[in-house]
């Protein structure tokens, strides 16, 4: 008798924590929540990692305050805490020329690795 109650309570356990994990990992609840407009928040910690969930698979120019911009496709990225890391996947310079337009300069090898933010003006997410 207590074998096989032990056995179905800790199945249903199991499967009682497996429908939680997956309602918390693909944000259920926060989209159930979203979509009554109770709020706009994601389950993520911060802005930095909504975006780049919210937006995977996008591409991203990092625009540079000497005027210096890089485009490229966020493969990996940090998701909590300092400091700020992101790798950029085929990606590209692009470097202001004389008439005022941009000449591109494609990366040779895997991407670029960005660690420092300080000298970055803005994040933008392309189509």
């Amino acid at each position: 008798m207590v074998g096989r109650s032990l056995l179905f309570g800790s199945l249903l356990s199991i499967a009682i924590a497996g429908v939680i994990a997956f309602l918390n990992n693909s944000r259920v609840a926060y989209k159930f929540l979203n979509f009554c407009r109770i709020t706009t928040k994601a389950s993520s910690v911060d802005v930095w990692a909504d975006t780049f969930d919210r937006y995977r698979g996008f591409w991203i120019r990092l625009r540079f305050s000497d005027g210096r911009l890089l485009v490229g496709w966020p493969q990996f990225y940090s998701q909590f805490g300092d400091p700020r890391e992101l790798f950029l996947a085929e990606a590209s310079w692009w470097e202001s020329d004389a008439s005022g337009g941009f000449t591109a300069k494609d990366i040779e090898g895997a991407g670029v690795y960005v660690a420092d933010f300080s000298k970055i003006d803005a994040i933008e997410v392309l189509k």
